[in-house]
């Protein structure tokens, strides 16, 4: 009944996000099906040009897990997340730092409900806005299915938004980003089941900071994810 459900989700998101030529995309650029074992050894898509912010994102999770971190103070955790992003040669020259957006992800990682506001208030075409929706709708009713069909579902979705014509260079990123984070993130849930990284949260979070750009929506997306797992389940 939930494979019904996540399909009856996705089928109208993937029609808004496809148009005509996505029939026409030749086999070879297509994404095929994996086995187990293989989503199991990389969660990656390299036909998508943000795939680095996922990979960044979950890096960063681990790095923290190996420093033992357990902070509270969501200026200490951005500070830390920002000392890590900023090592890795896809950062920016200057980086904005996290501490200046401390309410914000207090209040995303606090509001099960800011999703709703962060696309309302995003420049994300209504469009978009409702493509995006539904994808993070179908992600969550699908949380609990394996990986690999959850991996097939996200770069099915990729593969339709880097083919449409509906959407703008902007808005592609900052869904692409979204994607490709949540495909990281479900990756180290399955393997480290851990829940909490997979918070609407963590994809409000994403959306939020992926609007300027995508390194900001992958540390936004930590902070948020670490936030919510230290402070608030305490």
């Amino acid at each position: 009944m939930k494979s019904l459900k996540v399909w009856l989700v996705t089928l109208p998101l993937f029609t808004i996000a496809c148009t005509n030529d996505f029939n026409d995309i030749e086999d070879d650029k297509m994404p095929t099906a994996v086995n187990a074992k293989k989503s199991l050894i990389t969660p990656g898509n390299i036909l998508n040009p943000y795939d680095y912010t996922g990979r960044i994102h979950n890096d960063i999770l681990e790095t923290l897990d190996s420093l033992n971190i357990d902070s509270t103070s969501v200026e200490e955790i951005g500070f830390i997340i920002d000392s890590i992003a900023a090592t890795y040669p896809e950062a920016p020259a200057t980086i904005d730092s996290l501490a200046g957006l401390t309410s914000e992800i207090i209040w995303i990682a606090s509001d099960n409900t800011a999703i709703d506001d962060v696309l309302a208030d995003s420049s994300l075409s209504g469009t978009a806005q409702l493509s995006l929706s539904g994808f993070i709708t179908s992600l969550l009713l699908a949380s609990e299915d394996p990986y690999d069909d959850l991996y097939n579902l996200i770069v099915l979705y990729e593969s339709s938004v880097l083919s449409s014509l509906a959407f703008t260079s902007a808005e592609k990123r900052t869904i692409l980003t979204t994607t490709s984070i949540a495909r990281y993130s479900l990756y180290r849930k399955k393997r480290k089941d851990k829940d909490w990284e997979t918070s609407v949260g963590s994809y409000a979070a994403t959306v939020y900071g992926a609007e300027a750009n995508g390194f900001l929506g992958l540390r936004m997306a930590a902070a948020v994810g670490v936030y919510q797992n230290f402070s608030l389940n305490q």
